[in-house]
């Protein structure tokens, strides 16, 4: 008897060792087809961010509903980018080169701009109010205009002082601030965004207290780039209802995350810490896309 209890007991292991066979099969076979499912999506939300960008009519904002649309960003950082050293144009023995120069710089900048994701929002003379974050929102805008912004910096720095016996001729002041935005889309081309908030506000008076060739950061921005960049204050600017903010000017990248600890490039240690970011909205994406196409038992 004893025997016969034992031969059913490894029986009964058997099949449950063949059923959790079976399920673990099962499980792979759907981890593969979700795998499939996610670089589908992850395809097609880069084809849905290039449709964005070419959404440039009056038609495309307004939609089966024939109103423009206002649309609510929780999270976009701004930056307000203005020229410095038109004042030492007058009798300079290379103005024209200068001036020209300038033609080039905006030129850099707005490739710049390009390769973050940023779009200009207005142009006022030779200052420009720039958006990152949207329409496609995202957790990583923060520290993308930061490398956008250094990156100008340097562009700037490089070429100006070609012209002018070694020192910087053209300058960049940035100021830049991170908090919601009401968008309103116009349909143009080079400004397809009308912007309004606070944080407009704030991005605007960072940028005009900014000094020349430095980069003016706000205390909501700093506190989402400090695991990435170095920064330090240096005073307050009153904001209306909320007091007196902090302000800080970006020194640079973390020494630990950058190559040789310099604080200039960086390093793979930043890339991974960046890229985690990225992974967090990609996986919202493709849990929100999940969560509307799968059927309801899944």
């Amino acid at each position: 008897m004893e025997t016969l209890s034992l031969m059913d007991n490894i029986s009964d292991y058997i099949n449950r060792i063949t059923r959790l066979a079976g399920r673990n099969n099962q499980i792979n076979e759907q981890l593969k087809e979700l795998v499939s499912r996610y670089e589908v999506i992850k395809e097609q939300n880069t084809r849905y961010q290039d449709l964005l960008k070419e959404y440039t009519t009056e038609d495309a904002a307004r939609g089966i509903t024939g109103k423009r649309e206002l649309q609510r960003f929780p999270m976009v950082s701004l930056m307000f980018v203005s020229v410095r050293g038109f004042h030492k144009l007058n009798n300079h023995p290379k103005a024209i080169e200068l001036v020209d120069l300038l033609d080039e710089l905006h030129v850099d900048i707005h490739a710049i701009c390009k390769k973050y994701d940023i779009i200009r929002i207005r142009t006022i003379g030779d200052s420009f109010l720039l958006a990152c974050g949207m329409p496609v929102e995202n957790h990583t805008n923060p520290i993308d205009v930061m490398a956008a912004a250094r990156e100008m910096q340097q562009v700037v720095h490089e070429r100006s002082i070609e012209l002018n016996d070694g020192q910087p001729f053209w300058e960049l002041s940035i100021g830049i601030h991170t908090g919601p935005v009401t968008a309103e889309y116009t349909g143009r081309k080079n400004t397809p965004y009308s912007l309004s908030g606070e944080s407009v506000n704030i991005a605007y008076r960072m940028g005009r207290i900014c000094q020349a060739g430095r980069i003016n950061v706000s205390v909501m921005t700093g506190e989402m780039i400090k695991e990435f960049y170095e920064t330090e204050g240096w005073g307050h600017l009153p904001v209306k209802y909320k007091g007196n903010i902090e302000v800080f000017y970006l020194k640079g990248i973390l020494p630990e995350l950058s190559e040789n600890g310099e604080g200039l490039v960086a390093n793979d240690n930043f890339r991974v810490k960046y890229g985690l970011i990225q992974f967090m909205d990609i996986q919202e994406a493709l849990l929100d896309r999940l969560e509307q196409q799968l059927p309801a038992n899944l």
